[in-house]
């Protein structure tokens, strides 16, 4: 299981928790259904999102299974629930996707919110593999104990650079997956964005992205400069979260006229929630 997985398991399993505690219902495993019932009425009461409510129920269900239980959400009530949480947050997902326009200005204003211009190449060549590979965060960036994009999973070519995710959320055998990112012709290219930050990086092993120092690149400090450069420009940083390059990657392929399947694979998705993805032209700011 990936470590993003585990750790929101691990959360949605502890909220499971403190939720029956607080209602005085008995930690009874495998839990009524009820007590699942109860729980997912609660967290739509208190707007909690489809995607985290559908990721505590599978902590619930992974947890039952991890131990030969009886898995309570299995029961057909809970899929409606969830299903109904599902269609009453189409309108709650407020998350705007980073559009082409946006990218261009985001890499293009990085220099006054970077400490040297290294940093700036660096989140510039990150920003622009991030909407190009359709990349989730934790694909990109790395935590204290994980390096998630190796510097030898990196293959520059003239015209194209190919990376090698090695793990992710729908590979959890770590099989791997190649994504090829051809040249554009466009400021926001991820091939010269990449060349430009690998000519000055230092040859450290490890993290493909890095500081001079070696020091990874981290989910917050990608998260942080992301919003800097957003208030910046004006945007309403509240509004952009680090998955909304993957959200318009999705949404740019929609608009110039890819069909579901092509997107599907680009996002290496393998069900139809990619078209949650997808943005009217109205949250296209």
């Amino acid at each position: 299981m990936a470590e993003n997985t585990l750790a929101t398991h691990n959360t949605g399993l502890t909220a499971f928790s403190n939720f029956r505690r607080n209602k005085g219902f008995d930690a009874l495993w495998p839990p009524p259904v009820n007590h699942v019932i109860d729980f997912i009425a609660s967290l739509s009461l208190h707007d909690y999102s489809f995607a985290t409510a559908r990721s505590y129920v599978a902590a619930i269900s992974y947890y039952c299974k991890l131990h030969v239980q009886t898995d309570p959400t299995n029961k057909f009530v809970v899929s409606k629930l969830l299903e109904g949480m599902r269609r009453l947050n189409k309108t709650r997902d407020k998350r705007f996707p980073i559009t082409a326009t946006l990218l261009h200005d985001l890499m293009s204003n990085l220099t006054p919110v970077c400490s040297s211009a290294f940093e700036a190449a660096m989140f510039r060549a990150a920003f622009s593999v991030a909407f190009h590979a359709f990349l989730r965060i934790g694909e990109l960036t790395n935590t204290k104990t994980t390096v998630s994009l190796h510097i030898d999973d990196v293959q520059m070519e003239s015209h194209r650079v190919i990376l090698r995710i090695a793990q992710s959320k729908t590979d959890q055998y770590g099989k791997g997956t190649k994504i090829m990112l051809n040249a554009t012709c466009k400021s926001t290219c991820p091939v010269l964005s990449m060349k430009s930050y690998l000519q000055l990086r230092p040859n450290f092993p490890g993290a493909a992205f890095c500081h001079f120092d070696g020091r990874p690149l981290t989910r917050y400090q990608f998260s942080a400069v992301l919003k800097k450069v957003l208030a910046i420009l004006g945007y309403p940083p509240n509004r952009y979260i680090s998955h909304s390059f993957r959200i318009g990657a999705a949404t740019y392929a929609a608009s110039i006229g890819l069909d579901d399947n092509t997107i599907k694979t680009a996002g290496r998705w393998k069900s139809s929630a990619f078209r949650t993805y997808i943005r009217s032209p109205l949250t296209q700011i």
